[in-house]
Parts: structure tokens; sequence; C-alpha cells
């Protein structure tokens, strides 16, 4: 199964690096084929910063002949990653199991590596208020 980073709360510049070094390590990682899901049905907020290492991971899953895709953001995130056409240039999808029809229609080989679901958890600040 593909790799799932969780975002949850805020990634703003106390959080930033710390969502970029996630990104970067599971983006980068050879133990997973064809995608990396990020789950920012969570997420309440994104800076610049946060969405520079979505697309450096974007970047680094290119490299790697995988595909970084974005799964189910609120109507508000999904209007910024309209804003900066990140959604132009990284599918952006509902769910998690809308991947696997992704990957069939698309003519993907499931992976074959044999382990299990890996999620890494990115805490974000929580939201205010």
């Amino acid at each position: 199964m593909a790799p799932i980073v969780h975002v949850r709360g805020d990634v703003d510049l106390l959080t930033a690096p710390e969502f970029r070094a996630c990104m970067r390590s599971t983006a980068s990682s050879t133990t997973h084929n064809g995608y990396v899901v990020v789950d920012l049905s969570e997420l309440e907020y994104i800076d610049g910063g946060g969405l520079r290492a979505l697309e450096e991971g974007a970047t680094l899953c290119r490299q790697g002949s995988r595909e970084l895709v974005l799964v189910a953001p609120p109507p508000h995130i999904e209007r910024i990653l309209e804003m900066v056409q990140l959604a132009d240039h990284l599918p952006v999808l509902n769910s998690v199991e809308a991947l696997s029809g992704r990957a069939q229609l698309n003519g993907d080989q499931p992976d074959k590596s044999g382990e299990d679901d890996v999620t890494a958890s990115l805490p974000g600040r929580e939201p205010h208020g």
C-alpha cells in the first residue's frame, strides 16, 4: 500500500519545517512504489511554507517515478490549492479509496512491496479559536 501522511491542525511558520522534513522523508523513500498520499482532511490552515513542502514532495516523488496525491482537503484548503495552481499539477481525490480506482484507470500495478500501509502522522499545531 501507499504511505499516507496525515496532516491536521495548522501548517504554519512553527510547523512547516517538521512538515517539510516529513514530506522529504516520505517522498524520497524507496520502500514504496506508485503513490505517496497526503491526507488533508483534518488540515485547518496552510501557509506558503507548507505549500512549498507539498511542491517539493511532488518533485521528489516524480524523481522516484511516484506520484504525490492529495486526499480530502476541506473546501477552504482546496480553494487555496486552486489559487496557487497546485491542484493543476497534483491529483486531488475525495478519499483514499478513490486512489485504487485511479490506479486502475491509469493501468498502474499495485505496490508489490508486501508491506502494510505506512502512516506518518504530522501533528500540526492545533487550530486557533
